[in-house]
């Protein structure tokens, strides 16, 4: 039990938990959602519910940011903007590339997750970015 707390006490083991279980959250709705919308749509669509998922899981347990405020949100806002952006871009290219859905959703989450990490450890609940931000 020791060495699983050991390894629940590495934040990127935390992100990468959070992301999985948002990342199924995504998915799901993706394939789903993409049997009666435009795939960007759905893509679009998906991506927002596992952000907002994400968003109270990550300040909480991953980063163990303070309670969030409103120059907190509005980072977390901007940060997901870019994320779901680059998320749906990947997501249409490679689907033009390769047709298939899934390889995909796992292209442009895989993309997707390497901008939201560093965002997020940098810009969202980084100590200085809220001092930056606040009056």
């Amino acid at each position: 039990m020791s060495m699983l707390r050991n390894v629940l006490r590495h934040r990127l083991v935390r992100f990468a938990l959070v992301g999985g279980t948002a990342t199924l959250l995504d998915y799901g709705l993706y394939m789903g959602l993409s049997l009666i919308l435009p795939l960007p749509v759905a893509k679009g669509l998906s991506t927002t519910a596992a952000c907002v998922y994400s968003f109270f899981l990550q300040r909480r347990w991953t980063f163990q940011a303070e309670p969030a405020t409103t120059p907190m949100v509005l980072r977390y806002l901007l940060a997901q903007a870019v994320n779901i952006g680059v998320n749906v871009l990947v997501n249409q290219l490679a689907y033009q590339l390769l047709h298939t859905r899934t390889l995909a959703f796992i292209l442009a989450t895989g993309v997707a997750m390497a901008v939201n990490y560093a965002l997020q450890k940098t810009f969202v609940f980084n100590q200085k970015a809220k001092k930056r931000s606040e009056p």
